[in-house]
């Protein structure tokens, strides 16, 4: 009996001694995998104290053996393409979380990208307390975003609400049922364009001169067809103007122009304009863009094939589809004598704003909220919904 009586107490303390190993496992698996999460929010928080965290940081391990708690965090951060996460400012990153916490070891994966900046939350964003200025009969689809007046016709169709400092004067016939005025005394970042930047990624274009003046007409301009140049396979394409205007007319163009050192850009006559990656703006411009679109791409009117797809039949609704940026003044969307028609979607962010006319349609992309545009990305990163996994 009593040998019998050992043996049991004998098992029911190696059963014990198993359990509490096994808690202990439990409580360290768990405190890993918190460990793990830890180290990616950390990454995050350091991401968001730093503007130059791409250079600074580059690719590879952020935190390495950093102690949290009872255990300890390697955190890798690397661009999901293998590329370097230094190279593109609108480009996801992937982070790696690799934590320990006595014998437990986990792994936690989470992608990442900048937010949006402020100024992309708005179909219209004044930088500037000059007056907003809303004239014949435009319609407009979405949030206005100034520090000064708006101003608008009676004819102005508005959907949406206008923030502005208070204390602003607003036209009285802008206010109606769907459309609020909201005061507010933040101010909106100034967009973080590098034209520089976008000039080193970017292909030269060497568009015919008249009179000083670069001109594109009759023409179209995508990733794998540029007639005045080498391709870009992100249609990315830029065109230092050297003091003189640029005009374009009757072109088609899928992809970014990046316009610099011009007197004025005019985009004339027939247009048809999409970015060909969302991360992209459409029209880059250091100087003033005045749009004044007159009538549809026609190209068996223009004898043209601007769509490339082998025959002149398309008839194209003119109109821009993306980020207008300029850090002058964005005027008109108009021509006096026959205006529109023209539709807009996306944002216009200008240090000035001047819409018109009554054949025009400028709508928000609600996809700018939630997608950063590279030069328009707040600072920082935050987890891209869905990403994390264990």
């Amino acid at each position: 009996m009593l040998s019998v009586l050992v043996v049991v107490a004998l098992s029911a303390m190696e059963e014990m001694a198993l359990e509490a190993r096994a808690a202990r496992n439990r409580n360290d698996v768990r405190q890993a995998y918190l460990c793990a999460y830890t180290g990616i929010d950390y990454c995050l928080y350091l991401a968001g104290q730093s503007s130059t965290w791409r250079t600074g940081f580059g690719n590879g391990d952020w935190l390495s053996g950093y102690d949290v708690g009872s255990g300890a965090v390697t955190v890798s951060v690397l661009d999901p393409d293998g590329g370097a996460i230094s190279s593109d400012p609108a480009d996801p990153v992937q982070l790696t979380a690799a934590a320990t916490c006595g014998l437990a070891k986990r792994t936690v994966e989470a992608l990442a990208q900048p937010p949006p900046g402020l100024a992309l939350k708005y179909v219209l964003c004044s930088m500037s307390s000059a007056d907003l200025q809303l004239k014949a009969g435009v319609r407009v689809y979405g949030d206005l975003r100034t520090t000064g007046k708006v101003l608008g016709d009676s004819d102005v169709s508005l959907a949406g609400n206008i923030y502005t400092a208070p204390g602003q004067y607003i036209n009285p016939f802008l206010i109606d049922a769907d459309t609020r005025l909201i005061e507010t005394s933040l101010t909106v970042p100034a967009p973080t364009v590098d034209f520089a930047w976008y000039n080193s990624i970017a292909q030269r274009l060497t568009p015919p001169r008249d009179g000083g003046n670069y001109v594109i007409t009759d023409a179209r301009l995508t990733p794998d067809y540029n007639p005045f140049g080498f391709t870009s396979p992100q249609g990315l394409y830029w065109l230092d103007a050297g003091g003189g205007e640029v005009h374009i007319e009757n072109a088609y163009v899928i992809g970014t122009l990046i316009i610099i050192n011009a007197n004025k850009t005019r985009v004339r006559k027939g247009y048809y304009h999409t970015t060909y990656a969302t991360k992209y703006p459409a029209l880059l411009s250091d100087s003033d863009i005045e749009v004044e679109v007159e009538h549809n791409l026609d190209e068996n009117g223009r004898s043209v094939d601007f769509n490339g797809d082998g025959d002149t039949n398309d008839f194209l609704v003119s109109r821009i589809r993306g980020v207008i940026y300029s850090t002058k003044k964005v005027k008109g969307m108009q021509r006096e004598t026959s205006p529109g028609p023209f539709y807009f979607s996306g944002a216009v962010i200008a240090d000035q704003l001047e819409i018109s006319g009554v054949g025009f349609h400028v709508a928000y992309d609600p996809q700018l909220a939630e997608t950063p545009v590279a030069g328009f990305q707040a600072p920082g990163l935050e987890l891209i919904a869905g990403s994390i996994e264990d």
